[in-house]
């Protein structure tokens, strides 16, 4: 149960983490996992889009889960849970640290006094600090407060039907109680959210994310890569989910409705809420332009501050749902208005980009289950003209193989809101593409992930001057030994084109990037798990002799002895440079996550302590200390550190009650 759980959320943490570089903000996808694991799902009462979101269950696996409790009736162990068709051992092992089997609770109604009697209440209190101060901390100390890191959280949940708290959250070098921020952190947020089931199916007030479809046209939040996994192509999302995480961007603030009659159903939201801005005034018109949006969430320096919450965005949408066991249909339009023209820097790669004051979205999505084949997908238009087209299937051949196919054309002109549909570009415009992925189970040892994907850019991109394309190939190969060992073997081979100078113009040069991951985990006794991870990569620049090394070495020790659970790592690395970076998942402070990014030459170890003070009270302290041989900084700008050295360290506390 421990192997498969590390193992399932460090791969697709990983993976996020190579789509969209080091400045990501995990703690939105690190919540998600977190929640459902101090909050399991009952099983026989389960949240089947939660299932399908979350943890990547297929409409086909629904379907049958759906069906084994109409026929049998609740489930008593996960190995009846194995025994529904499109089951097996390793879905059921990812999911065992998130479910529950318990009887079914009979619908009453029930009053609010009896939600707020018997619900739970958690705060969280978390400090973190690097101990080496960077530039921005020094001499003149641009940044205008302090280096440590707050954060807040207030918590209610009763059975994940009635959910309401409060995050608040201090940056490095963002000031407290002073300055920018008078009234103390300089993030705040506020959440509530009720959970239905007849008519009224949900209602989200104060921060949430919405979810449309296959996000090609409207979902805020992270929605994860395909990550070797044939199912994960097909998507299937909650439309309304409440906020909970800290990250300053990826949400919407105001009020939700999704209502429910019969087989239909109707969802609509409006949001109202400042964004970040750098803004310039016209000499020409006396108007205020937006030059760029901010979305770093860091407000410490003067010009940071002066740029915070500059701008005021308005956005709006609704859609209409068909539901009916294996088919479902939606169709939605979605508006954002801002209260100042976007006006950014036209270059000929960005001239199709979204440049205006407002936008108009339309979609139609669909799903459909025939036996053992599922077809999905959405097409989009936008208020310029531009459409995208993204349609795909699974097709459940034994319940030893699967396979599945995703089409996607995403126009030039096409320009969405908050689209998040798969692509290999940030952004879902000037791409087209087709992945390939199965997944077969050989015997009980041995099972096999290999996917496919390639697509063309059909315009310029950033850093690339000409029209390209790009692929990208996974092999995975899953070994059980038995229930206390697992190994993998990984094999990644990544193309993508960029700009190589020449004496009077840019050439278009393919970089290809190609890796293996030997992994292997170990529980020599019930108390004691071990993880030994070796990675090699290459990276090689067509019209360069001289290709990029570079691997990554690391030993995790496990150790439980309640109330104490202690996991500690150390790890060597030594790449060429950054191009040739690895990216390995680190165990972290509950509902936090990280992944950094190892590079250039040296070593890195952490520890992390957890232990329980007395019951319901829960201290985490986590230690980490970076060396580098071949520098003698870290870091670049404000962010800089004059010594090769550095040391994070991490305190949390969780209250619960």
């Amino acid at each position: 149960q421990k192997l498969m759980e590390i193992d399932y959320v460090s791969i697709r943490m990983e993976d996020l983490a190579e789509s969209m570089g080091d400045d990501i903000d995990l703690s939105e996808v690190s919540d998600a996992y977190a929640y459902y694991l101090q909050h399991k799902i009952n099983i026989n009462q389960a949240d089947y889009d939660v299932l399908s979101t979350v943890f990547h269950l297929s409409d086909y696996q629904v379907y049958h889960l759906k069906r084994y409790l109409e026929l049998y009736g609740p489930m008593q162990s996960m190995y009846e849970l194995m025994a529904v068709e499109g089951f097996n051992k390793e879905t059921v092992m990812r999911l065992l640290p998130f479910v529950d089997f318990l009887a079914v609770q009979a619908d009453v109604k029930s009053k609010v006094k009896e939600y707020l009697k018997y619900g739970e209440n958690t705060i969280l209190l978390r400090y973190t600090r690097v101990l080496e101060a960077s530039k921005g901390f020094r001499g003149e100390k641009p940044y205008e407060g302090k280096q440590g890191y707050y954060l807040l959280k207030y918590a209610f949940n009763y059975q994940s039907r009635l959910r309401f708290g409060l995050t608040a959250e201090k940056d490095p070098g963002e000031t407290f109680f002073k300055g920018s921020n008078p009234y103390g952190f300089d993030f705040y947020s506020f959440h509530f959210f009720y959970k239905g089931n007849k008519c009224l199916q949900a209602i989200a007030l104060g921060d949430f994310n919405c979810r449309f479809g296959q996000g090609l046209v409207f979902s805020t939040g992270f929605r994860l890569p395909i990550a070797s996994n044939a199912t994960a192509a097909f998507s299937s999302t909650q439309i309304f989910i409440p906020y909970t995480s800290s990250n300053e961007n990826n949400y919407l603030r105001g009020g939700a409705v999704q209502l429910k009659y019969k087989y239909w159903s109707l969802s609509f939201f409006g949001s109202y809420r400042n964004k970040d801005a750098n803004l310039t005034d016209s000499t020409l018109t006396n108007e205020i332009n937006v030059l760029s949006l901010q979305t770093t969430g860091l407000h410490r320096t003067q010009t940071e501050v002066e740029n915070e919450k500059t701008i005021k965005q308005f956005t709006s949408g609704g859609c209409v749902q068909y539901n009916r066991r294996i088919f479902r249909m939606g169709a939605g339009v979605f508006y954002s208005r801002l209260n100042h023209p976007l006006n950014r820097n036209i270059y000929p790669y960005n001239q199709f980009a979204f440049n205006q004051q407002q936008l108009l979205n339309a979609s139609v999505y669909y799903q459909v289950l025939i036996k053992k084949l599922s077809l999905f997908g959405e097409n989009a238009l936008s208020n310029n003209g531009g459409f995208a087209l993204l349609n795909g299937c699974v097709f459940y051949l034994d319940p030893m193989f699967t396979l599945s196919l995703l089409h996607r054309y995403y126009a030039v002109n096409f320009q969405a809101i908050q689209s998040n549909a798969y692509a290999q570009s940030t952004s879902n415009s000037n791409e087209t593409g087709l992945l390939f992925a199965c997944h077969t189970i050989l015997n009980k040892h041995l099972n096999i992930d290999a996917y496919l994907d390639y697509c063309k850019f059909m315009w310029l991109k950033y850093r690339v001057d000409a029209p390209s394309d790009a692929y990208e190939i996974s092999l995975k190969v899953n070994i059980v030994v038995n229930d206390y060992c697992n190994i993998y073997v990984r094999y990644r081979n990544k193309s993508k084109a960029g700009n190589q100078s020449t004496e009077y113009y840019n050439q278009i040069a393919d970089t290809k990037k190609q890796s293996i991951r030997l992994h292997a985990s170990f529980l020599p006794l019930p108390a004691v798990c071990l993880t030994s991870s070796v990675e090699y990569v290459v990276s090689k620049t067509e019209n360069i002799k001289e290709s990029k090394k570079g691997f990554l070495i690391y030993q995790d020790v496990k150790l439980t002895y309640k109330p104490f659970t202690l996991t500690a790592r150390f790890a060597l690395f030594d790449t060429d440079d950054y191009d040739t970076r690895i990216y390995a998942y680190e165990s972290d402070l509950l509902y936090a996550a990280s992944l950094p990014a190892y590079y250039n030459k040296g070593s890195r170890m952490y520890f992390k302590l957890k232990t329980e003070i007395i019951k319901h009270i829960d201290v985490w302290c986590r230690f980490s200390h970076s060396f580098h041989r071949n520098k003698h900084s870290i870091g670049s700008g404000y962010n800089q550190i004059d010594k090769n050295q550095k040391t994070d360290l991490r305190l949390q506390l969780i209250i619960t009650f």
